[in-house]
């Protein structure tokens, strides 16, 4: 079994630079303050296109949250940076052809 396995119980076939905070490595890191952790109300925003909205719900006592070794939010403010990317699911045409195989149509999330 290795390191990513081990963290997160799935086999991370093509994430091998995953699962190790060292250089090099792929991480997101948070750094709590447990004293002063806490959740906001949720509230509705409608910034996504069209002005969709979507439910927002901050939180308190993340000091700092590290991407690939750059902050991307300090004191909960956004720092700009963008050093991610966004890595899509596997499953989700997995599961589009079971569903069509079903006859069940295309409604795969």
């Amino acid at each position: 079994m290795d390191r990513s396995t081990r963290l997160s119980g799935i086999d991370w076939q093509d994430f091998a630079d995953r699962g190790t905070l060292e250089p090099g490595a792929k991480a997101d890191v948070n750094v709590i303050d447990y004293d002063n952790l806490s959740v906001s109300h949720p509230e509705m925003i409608y910034d996504l296109p069209a002005g969709m909205p979507r439910l927002m719900q901050t939180a308190n006592g993340y000091e700092k949250t590290f991407v690939s070794g750059e902050v991307v939010q300090e004191n909960g403010k956004d720092t700009g940076a963008r050093p991610g990317r966004i890595v899509r699911s596997a499953w989700q045409p997995i599961c589009r052809v079971f569903l069509q195989s079903r006859a069940l149509g295309q409604g795969c999330s």
